[in-house]
């Protein structure tokens, strides 16, 4: 192998234009993209009216096409199979990383042969100061169970089986983790799903989930597990969950949390916005009818001739079919990963089919059932309730969500990929407050692209050729490799395509290779892995205790409302003010745990003026003079308030009382 085949480089390709989202230009795109597809698939056949001629003894059967998987890693790294070779690519070379190579290129970093065909092989992890990089590797061993192993490749290649008898013979198996998280699931088709410890391999927590579009509704990011229980999930039930020692524990059943809103809409609204363009034209047809003909279906003598009509019956059976199958509870299930137990149990209008929970802050996505409304959950305060957010429309018909992706700071959005044509979305998300507001400005999709994957990509990718400055300084290394710059795609031919999220557009193309490579391990060299460390390891600064920024003052703007007249807050003052404070923090360690607390009210100040003694000297001494300095009087620092009362009260009786 020459050192050209271990790169691969990116190429321009015809630019793809996205739409702005809710605009008949969205609707057009995807009219012509279908229109364009049509004619290409016609064209081949009928340009000279010339076909290819068919063999008859041949059959699709006899052509073997390869196996080929392609994946993304946990920090934008690309994981190629082809048939049972393996290939490990990256954005950063394996030798020197000031070698002269331009930005956006793909380096191969390792490569083996895999025992067999796998039915499911992911990179869970990886390192790029030490090299090493570990894959989950499924195999049906064909005796009614599953295999899997995962390969540590590093200077050498270490495999360790796991979950030995864990799952039961199964032709699909799900993965679910990410580079936040430090443990992934593994589901089978039927349901059954287990989160598994990164580190140690050990099963950390059982439980079954749904199964939607053939796939089992799971998400693991952070320290939550987030999933649609199914109808003989254990822990809805409240009955004993066996351990994974053995035991049986006693589980508590727990109650749906109630969930607030966002701002009230008249019952019209909420109905026009729940209902699809079709039934909102079926009902208008419906007010067509003439009270003639409404007298006409009510007479005694034409009652028989519609009941026997076969579209009426049908009609009602398809009505209540739908009915039915809405109608089914879908509960949403939130366990805390530190303490492994279940915190949140909610119900989620209209059904769940995908849930994902956003890798910042303690927010996370509901998809319902027919795939065109996407909910936004806000669980900050899950010990008393769940709040529905906000709603993003995704369109008027159904689909299934196969992907959704949370933007950073730098994004600021949500992205979703439709399963069925491979249509991208993104929704722009404004912070405000506390609460977020769907900015449609920033909102734009990209119709019928076919995509079947995509993942956040590092700013590497979108380069300039000739920027070599970013390889040797670490404030650019970090910014060129942050994980949202870009979103790399897997198109329907397994080939990459970048879309640029500044410019809503794809330009560039990767060509990946489809052919096998020699055993390749990643490059270990010692004073490369500390060149590495060097510019890759990140010290984080640990504030000190005694920091006056670490004291600062919460309400210093005045412009803006204070935190005790915001309604999302609530202040609260502990019943045992002498808990110590290992106490105290050894209690916040576990999300959703119960402190004894009373609520702190406040009101209009009412009362008369209590004064320190030397602030009343000041008045006495003021009064006899002409001119009043109160400087002296606004600056004492012994004047504060000792509480306030909820009752009416003037100006007159002011009350300025000390701590």
């Amino acid at each position: 192998m020459t050192s050209e085949d271990l790169i691969v480089k990116r190429k321009p390709t015809r630019p793809v234009e996205s739409s702005k989202l809710y605009s008949t230009g969205a609707f057009w795109d995807k009219v012509k993209s279908k229109a364009s597809d049509t004619m290409n698939s016609a064209g081949s056949s009928l340009s000279g009216f010339v076909s290819t001629p068919v063999d008859d003894n041949s059959s699709s059967s006899d052509v073997e096409e390869p196996h080929m998987v392609r994946e993304f890693g946990p920090l934008g790294e690309l994981l190629l199979l082809h048939n049972r070779n393996l290939q490990l690519w990256d954005w950063l070379p394996i030798d020197r990383m000031d070698q002269s190579t331009p930005g956006g290129t793909l380096y191969l970093i390792a490569s083996l042969e895999l025992p067999s065909d796998p039915i499911m092989v992911k990179l869970i992890s990886s390192n790029r100061i030490t090299n090493v990089y570990q894959v989950l590797y499924c195999v049906d061993q064909g005796c009614n169970d599953l295999l899997f192993t995962v390969y540590t490749i590093g200077n050498e290649v270490e495999s360790q089986d796991i979950l030995s008898g864990v799952f039961p013979h199964d032709s699909k198996v799900y993965y679910k983790g990410g580079k936040e998280s430090n443990y992934f699931s593994i589901s089978t088709g039927k349901g059954k799903t287990v989160l598994v410890n990164k580190s140690t391999f050990a099963v950390e927590f059982e439980f079954n989930a749904r199964v939607i579009n053939n796939v089992p509704v799971v998400d693991v990011c952070g320290s939550w597990l987030a999933y649609n229980a199914s109808s003989d999930d254990l822990i809805c039930k409240g009955v004993g969950v066996p351990s994974v020692d053995g035991d049986v524990e006693t589980q508590e059943k727990l109650l749906p949390k109630q969930y607030r809103v966002p701002r009230p809409r008249t019952l019209l609204q909420r109905v026009l916005s729940n209902m699809s363009t079709t039934a909102m034209d079926s009902i208008f047809k419906l007010t067509e009818l003439s009270s003639k003909k409404v007298k006409q279906m009510l007479d005694p003598d034409q009652r028989n001739k519609v009941e026997k009509s076969n579209n009426i019956k049908n009609t009602i059976t398809k009505l209540l079919n739908t009915l039915n199958g809405i109608s089914q509870s879908h509960y949403i299930v939130l366990v805390c990963l530190l303490t492994m137990e279940p915190k949140l149990v909610f119900l989620v209008p209209g059904g769940c089919s995908h849930v994902s929970i956003s890798p910042y802050d303690m927010l996370l996505t509901s998809t319902t059932l027919r795939g065109d409304d996407i909910l936004i959950w806000d669980f900050t305060r899950l010990s008393n309730e769940i709040v529905l957010v906000d709603k993003l429309r995704r369109g008027n018909t159904p689909g299934i969500i196969s992907r959704v992706l949370w933007g950073g700071a730098a994004t600021k959005g949500i992205g979703v990929l439709s399963r069925n044509n491979g249509s991208i979305i993104w929704f722009g998300i404004r912070f405000d407050g506390l609460g977020i507001v769907h900015d449609r400005n920033t909102s734009w999709v990209l119709s019928c692209t076919g995509m079947r994957d995509m993942e956040f990509g590092p700013g590497i990718i979108l380069a300039s050729a000739k920027d070599t400055k970013w390889k040797e300084d670490f404030s650019n290394l970090q910014r060129k490799l942050s994980p949202d710059a870009c979103l790399m795609c897997i198109d329907k031919k397994l080939n990459l395509q970048i879309l640029s999220l500044s410019h809503k557009s794809i330009n560039w193309k990767f060509h990946l290779p489809q052919k096998n490579f020699s055993k390749l391990l990643p490059f270990h060299e010692n004073e490369e892995i500390d060149r590495r460390k060097a510019l890759l390891e990140e010290t984080s600064h640990v504030p000190s205790l005694d920091d006056p920024l670490s004291q600062a003052e919460i309400e210093t703007c005045i412009p803006y409302p204070s935190l005790h007249q915001n309604r999302h807050v609530k202040l609260k003052v502990l019943q045992n003010p002498n808990m110590s404070i290992e106490t105290f923090l050894d209690t916040l360690r576990h999300v959703g745990s119960s402190l004894q607390t009373n609520t702190v009210t406040f009101g209009r100040p009412s009362g008369n003026a209590v004064l320190t003694e030397e602030s009343a000297t000041f008045f006495k001494e003021a009064m006899s003079q002409e001119i009043v300095d109160l400087s002296k009087f606004v600056n004492d620092s012994k004047l504060s308030t000792d509480g306030y009362n909820d009752e009416d009260s003037t100006l007159d009786d002011f009350q300025v009382l000390n701590i």
